[in-house]
């Protein structure tokens, strides 16, 4: 077991967790994200978690709610055309807007700057939580 699978473990996740998220997907919608198919998925299984470091510092929110809230819809639209795919945000890591592309893929945005996280919930704990900075927002949106 890797260690982001130990994290995810401890945040309270479990391979039969199935969250119901009609409600999440609503204020989505209402926000003005489409929702996927890979989005309804991921939020099922890994909505609520807070996924935190070995020393509890630093945390990553997978929470839809929470995201349909905070997430900047300028931004999303920005960095959705900069990935040419739909986007919808599915979490937050300190002021950092996790979203996931119609593919799978983890993007992470913060204002301007923005780049792939990863291609499961795994790499993106990894990048955020045991490996910072292993993968940079190395993407701009033009001005």
């Amino acid at each position: 077991m890797t260690r982001a699978q130990e994290l995810l473990l401890r945040a309270g996740w479990r391979s039969d967790r199935h969250v119901d998220v009609e409600r999440m997907v609503a204020e989505l919608d209402v926000a003005g994200y489409s929702v996927s198919l890979a989005a309804r998925e991921f939020l099922e299984v890994f909505s609520g978690l807070v996924i935190t470091d070995e020393e509890g510092r630093r945390a990553l929110h997978i929470d839809g709610h929470q995201a349909a809230r905070h997430a900047d819809p300028d931004w999303c639209e920005a960095y959705a055309e900069g990935i040419g795919r739909a986007i919808t945000p599915v979490g937050e890591y300190s002021h950092m807007t996790l979203v996931i592309d119609e593919t799978g893929a983890f993007w992470g945005g913060f204002d301007a700057e923005y780049g792939l996280m990863g291609e499961n919930i795994v790499d993106v704990i990894r990048a955020l939580l045991i490996e910072p900075d292993s993968r940079p927002l190395d993407r701009v949106v033009p001005d």
